[in-house]
């Protein structure tokens, strides 16, 4: 395959891979951690002090809060889930209380996972080209773009569906 050609189809995969999930990003709801999760990423950003979500290393949270400081939120430093490092209820204020609509925090913290995703498919394709040839690096690329919603997306959307859909016994 000629280089050309080759470049063109992965980026038209990749730039496919992308556009699915930042159209599906804005018709999911918070998941019950992501508030505290950006909350804390954002937290160690802008004061250095991790304190909040202790369980794992910050690198996840802190590459999901990266694009905040652009819109740079207000932080409550001062309220009592901080000072007490109450991870959920600050999440929350973070979140919901904020000058900055909730939907455009979630929006930009969710798409710096999209973009991490798209340069870990990118640097899949790379590195599957030097050791095994163009026709096998598509073909990671397309299993990459392929099958990332089919294996990844679709089965939580599915969980998500049956527990959204409660249903009420009569009286």
């Amino acid at each position: 395959m000629a280089p050309k050609w080759f470049w063109l189809v992965v980026s038209g995969l990749l730039a496919t891979l992308g556009a699915e999930q930042v159209l599906s990003i804005r018709q999911e709801s918070q998941t019950w951690d992501e508030a505290f999760e950006i909350a804390s990423g954002y937290s160690y950003l802008k004061t250095g002090e991790y304190r909040l979500s202790l369980e794992q290393p910050p690198l996840a949270r802190v590459v999901a809060a990266l694009p905040l400081l652009i819109l740079d939120p207000s932080l409550p430093l001062d309220d009592e889930s901080w000072k007490k490092s109450d991870e959920r209820a600050f999440g929350l204020k973070f979140l919901y209380q904020n000058r900055v609509p909730a939907g455009t925090i979630l929006f930009w913290a969710r798409l710096s996972t999209i973009v991490t995703t798209l340069c870990l498919g990118l640097a899949l394709t790379l590195w599957v080209r030097t050791q095994f040839g163009a026709a096998a690096a598509l073909f990671a690329t397309i299993a990459v773009a392929a099958l990332s919603y089919r294996f990844f997306e679709a089965p939580f959307l599915r969980l998500k569906e049956r527990f959204a859909r409660i249903k009420s016994r009569p009286l």
